[in-house]
């Protein structure tokens, strides 16, 4: 499979990219930073015509971006993406029902809550990693002792985002 893969500052893109070249396919990245996540005809205008040109069998991002599903949609290629944060904010946009997504979310009530809105493709997916990669970090050993706890979390507590700003604004069910 020939794979064009959207590239932003996210952290998982090395551990996704290696795993789709070990399972034999291709993958071309494209980098630019954007100023909306819901529309920019120039960058649209880049995607279709490298979709078209290269002839492309997807394009894959992290997190999902309305721009680049209806970009793939006008030019009849598959789009996969896989969220890495939530709410992501860009998924709560009419494109989440284009026929040529395939949305994978590591949220499981936020698969529920779009599956029950009527988007057709999206499936609960949870987050993975390169285990290969890691255990080769360990073996390493270097400053392991410096990463040793009874307790570990990994992600983020989401400080920065849109959500925190407007909460208290909602209604208490909308806070959950």
């Amino acid at each position: 499979m020939h794979i064009l893969m959207y590239r932003w500052k996210a952290y998982n893109y090395r551990d996704i990219e290696q795993t789709f070249l070990l399972l034999g396919h291709t993958v071309d990245n494209i980098k630019q930073d954007l100023g909306s996540y819901d529309v920019s005809p120039e960058f649209e205008q880049v995607i279709e015509t490298k979709i078209r040109e290269d002839n492309y069998d997807m394009v894959f991002t992290v997190n999902y971006f309305p721009l680049i599903s209806n970009a793939c949609e006008r030019a009849g290629v598959r789009y996969v993406s896989w969220t890495c944060d939530n709410p992501l904010i860009s998924m709560y946009h009419e494109s989440v029902y284009n026929r040529c997504n395939y949305i994978f979310t590591f949220d499981k009530t936020n698969y529920i809550e779009f599956k029950g809105m009527g988007v057709e493709h999206i499936w609960y997916l949870p987050l993975a990693v390169d285990t290969k990669r890691l255990d080769a970090l360990m073996e390493q050993g270097q400053e392991l002792e410096k990463y040793r706890g009874d307790v570990a979390f990994v992600g983020s507590l989401y400080e920065r985002n849109s959500y925190d700003k407007l909460k208290n604004r909602l209604p208490e069910y909308l806070r959950g």
